[in-house]
């Protein structure tokens, strides 16, 4: 949609954003055999080049040019794609790892199951919210943001390696509560 890809585009010029690889793709990276990864709304790229650098071939598929445009070129192992994931239609069986960080469209969730190769390595996290506390109150749309164990029962299919939900502090230093997996797709 035009107008997502005006929004984030004006986000990324404004920023800051993290430059910093994610923690959770640092520490759980090296359970995916080296090959093919894809990185969901790569924003910016630093989890793609990290992922490039420890020898990924690298798929980094955002709606904003101007975030992917700060990747191009920084490494051979990296292809951009500049698409609506709406309209985003992986190859079944394809990768080795994918990843999906700070961002949540609940559509791609077969999706990344399916275009997973069997032993193939997910890194989901992003924001959630838990009605029981008050001080989580979303600081947007309630939709961008997850539920209580949201991510165990729509992955329950893979072999979970990490599920957790708790806080993290933002670039603002503000506390956000995060959900994370870490799962295998095993059949």
């Amino acid at each position: 949609m035009e107008s997502d890809r005006i929004r984030w585009d004006e986000k990324y010029k404004q920023g800051p954003y993290p430059i910093e690889v994610s923690p959770i793709v640092s520490a759980y990276s090296y359970l995916a055999n080296k090959g093919y990864a894809l990185d969901i709304a790569a924003g910016r790229g630093r989890n793609s080049l990290f992922l490039a650098n420890q020898g990924f071939i690298v798929d980094a598929i955002d709606i904003s040019h101007v975030g992917l445009s700060e990747i191009r070129g920084k490494s051979q192992n990296i292809n951009t794609i500049q698409q609506d994931l709406d309209l985003f239609q992986p190859a079944p069986t394809f990768y080795d790892l994918v990843i999906n960080i700070n961002f949540l469209k609940r559509d791609l969730y077969s999706k990344i199951i399916s275009t997973l190769k069997v032993g193939g390595i997910l890194i989901f996290q992003t924001f959630f919210y838990d009605p029981d506390r008050s001080e989580s109150l979303p600081k947007k749309n309630i939709n961008y943001y997850l539920k209580v164990n949201e991510l165990l029962q729509e992955f329950s299919s893979l072999r979970i390696i990490l599920y957790q939900e708790n806080e993290e502090k933002t670039l603002d230093g503000t506390m956000q509560r995060v959900a994370s997996l870490v799962g295998q797709k095993i059949k």
